[in-house]
């Protein structure tokens, strides 16, 4: 199929649906005529899998684009890899971040630091804005007021999320792939070569039996396809690892064997970003911590002077007495 010659349909779930015919077909997909939007341009940054289809061919070619503002562009000037940064700027700075859905107040007036090289966990309830947290400032979703910047770089520029990588609380990778084409496909999105020996070693460490690799994704259990999201994001090699709820899906053992992963990572000098509902997980693995409760932050700092803050014996006693008193302007 001449790709010059071929008209993308409207609408972003149509072309999803196209790109995955052509890549069946073992067409090229007509880079020339894409006009990506701003939300999958910030996606291809973090490695998004849900727009995978859009990207397959993209995130690995050295063809010309279209960028947002409809000038011709390399893949390399669309990602637009950020400068090296001075080692002072934090991970993650959030201030005074405002979020509504519907004029449902969601987060209020939040502010919060997460230093590069900590290891940090974002505690609270179901519904209390840790995952709206997340989605501002990968700039999944807008913001009414406040500024999030990642590594001194503001959230809204895709440079921003160069070097990241996430991984969502629901991880659903593109059902027609098998586990070695997702790794291989992300691995150039996060612009890594593939190694398959690495591979099969970060798949061993999660107790993910290489044979995985050839299974597609779609035949996989909720604990495999965790731990190969998980694998995603761990060969990234990315200085920040944002991960929502990491041991969803996990049986105990998976669960040990993550947390020392983690924790290796950590000793590498990256900084990982997790939420979690095991209070004894955070204590365990997280230099600091924050929580959130209604869409405000009750308290940031070390889980120890968490416990000592509230007289607590441990952080499950603390968290119920924070959460039951009012929250103090920050």
């Amino acid at each position: 199929m001449n790709a010059t010659a071929t008209i993308w349909p409207q609408g972003e779930k149509r072309r999803a649906r196209f790109a995955r015919r052509q890549i069946s077909e073992g067409a090229t997909l007509p880079w020339g005529q894409i006009v990506p939007s701003r939300r999958v341009v910030s996606k291809i940054a973090t490695g998004g899998v849900d727009c995978l289809a859009h990207i397959l061919d993209w995130g690995c070619g050295k063809r010309l684009a279209t960028d947002d503002f409809g000038h011709n562009a390399s893949h390399e000037t669309m990602v637009n890899r950020p400068q090296l940064r001075r080692m002072s700027d934090p991970a993650l700075q959030i201030r005074n971040l405002q979020k509504s859905y519907s004029g449902t107040v969601v987060l209020a007036d939040l502010s919060l630091d997460i230093p590069a090289g900590d290891s940090f966990g974002l505690v609270g309830e179901n519904g209390a804005g840790k995952t709206t947290l997340i989605k501002c400032a990968l700039d999944f979703c807008d913001i009414q007021a406040g500024t999030i910047h990642l590594f001194g770089v503001p959230h809204r520029q895709t440079a921003a999320r160069g070097r990241l990588a996430f991984l969502p609380e629901r991880f659903v990778p593109p059902y027609y792939l098998n586990g070695r084409d997702f790794l291989r496909y992300t691995a150039e999105l996060h612009h890594r070569a593939y190694d398959e020996q690495r591979a099969v070693s970060t798949l061993g460490a999660l107790e993910l039996d290489a044979a995985a690799l050839d299974k597609p994704v779609r035949a996989y259990s909720k604990g495999m396809t965790q731990k190969l999201g998980l694998a995603a994001c761990l060969l990234s090699d990315k200085d920040l690892l944002i991960l929502d709820e990491p041991t969803s899906g996990l049986d105990p053992k998976a669960r040990a064997l993550l947390k020392r992963e983690l924790k290796a990572q950590h000793a590498a000098g990256r900084t990982v970003l997790m939420t979690s509902h095991a209070l004894h997980d955070v204590g365990e693995m997280c230099d600091r911590m924050a929580v959130i409760h209604r869409g405000r932050l009750h308290y940031a700092g070390t889980p120890a002077a968490f416990m000592s803050a509230y007289g607590a014996p441990d952080l499950e006693q603390a968290y119920l007495a924070c959460v039951a008193e009012p929250v103090t302007p920050q």
